[in-house]
């Protein structure tokens, strides 16, 4: 008989797959799930009774702006006690980072400054996120807005061949960092 980490018992088990909820147990070794089913004569280091309840895999809220919140309380327990596991953030074509030493008196100075801001590329920031601790996955976008403020402040206008040229070279910088895309926001434009 196999040994499990942890079962959580009896619960309504929701798969995420689109199929109709069905009542099972779920048998974990480590952070992977061994096994669904009937486990009643299984044993385990803990037991979670989970009758009545709903089980289901982590919820993925792929519209976030917890790019600075995350920085504050890694922990995401708002973000948690809901049953997501993973935030898009960077979205609405504004990001955490790149950030300018203009940015950081600007508008935004004082929701930087509650961070302590001393980042200033995507690769720092990300590096920053994960040195302080996580509880949720994170998937970053690097927003537009963000890169031509970078660039542009809040000039008006079309960018030049220059500035355009910087703005793809910071956009290829966060991608390579390990952002999975650029946001945009042009309602706000």
């Amino acid at each position: 008989m196999m040994l499990y980490s942890v079962i959580i018992r009896g619960g309504k088990v929701f798969d995420g797959a689109g199929n109709p909820w069905r009542l099972a147990d779920i048998g974990l070794q480590g952070d992977t799930i061994a096994y669904i089913g009937d486990l009643s004569n299984a044993r385990a280091e803990q037991v979670i009774d989970a009758s009545g309840l709903a089980v289901a895999p982590g919820f993925i809220d792929i519209h976030s702006h917890a790019d600075i919140p995350l920085m504050i309380d890694g922990g995401g327990q708002s973000h948690i006690q809901q049953g997501v596991t993973t935030n898009v953030i960077g979205n609405c074509g504004g990001s955490a980072a790149p950030v300018s030493d203009a940015m950081t008196k600007g508008d935004r100075s004082r929701l930087l400054a509650q961070v302590g801001v001393d980042w200033r590329t995507m690769r720092e920031y990300l590096a920053l996120l994960e040195q302080r601790g996580l509880s949720i996955n994170v998937a970053a976008l690097v927003g537009q807005g963000t890169v031509r403020e970078v660039v542009m402040g809040y000039a008006e206008g079309q960018a030049d061949a220059k500035q355009l040229e910087a703005m793809r070279a910071l956009v290829r910088e966060a991608m390579e960092a390990g952002c999975f895309g650029v946001s945009t926001g042009l309602i706000y434009a």
